[in-house]
């Protein structure tokens, strides 16, 4: 199955699951895929232990996310559209996730301020940031982010920013 094929199945609507993916299968967002990293070895069982929320107003970037790091062997706890939604959320979800991993360009209230606000009540959450706003990233780190890709990320970057102390 090619990437394309993917995004046209979680376009209309398909639910791919670990099942459907092929084993071995990366993802790149975006069109280039020419630096292929591999994902970074890591226990599955530990993985499985890493609990996450997942917060971008995209739904298509939601949808990739969820199933890829589902297939990765994570714990996707929600899966929420833009930070309001996070705060409105967060004191309902238990046991409280590991790590946010969120987008900075959101309706409503900005990644970054949600960030600030999520560090300040709940100082052990980590949030990793995935935006195409590479100008985002000093605040974003100044907000308590852990760290901060930028769009377009592989599935290698993305568990390597998840998983590392």
């Amino acid at each position: 199955m090619k990437s394309r094929q993917i995004l046209l199945l979680l376009s209309a609507g398909h639910e791919l699951t670990r099942d459907t993916l092929p084993k071995n299968f990366e993802f790149a967002f975006g069109t280039d895929t020419s630096e292929k990293k591999q994902a970074p070895s890591f226990n599955s069982v530990r993985a499985a232990r890493i609990k996450l929320v997942l917060v971008d107003d995209d739904l298509l970037i939601r949808s990739t996310y969820e199933t890829i790091l589902k297939k990765q062997g994570f714990d996707v706890r929600a899966v929420m559209s833009d930070g309001k939604e996070l705060l409105e959320r967060i004191d309902s979800i238990n046991p409280k996730p590991d790590v946010i991993v969120m987008d900075e360009r959101m309706p409503g209230i900005s990644g970054v301020e949600t960030c600030g606000i999520i560090r300040a009540k709940y100082p052990d959450v980590v949030v990793v940031f995935v935006s195409a706003d590479a100008g985002a990233k000093d605040r974003a780190l100044r907000a308590g982010a852990k760290s901060f890709l930028t769009k377009p990320v592989t599935t290698a970057a993305l568990v390597a920013a998840i998983v590392s102390p």
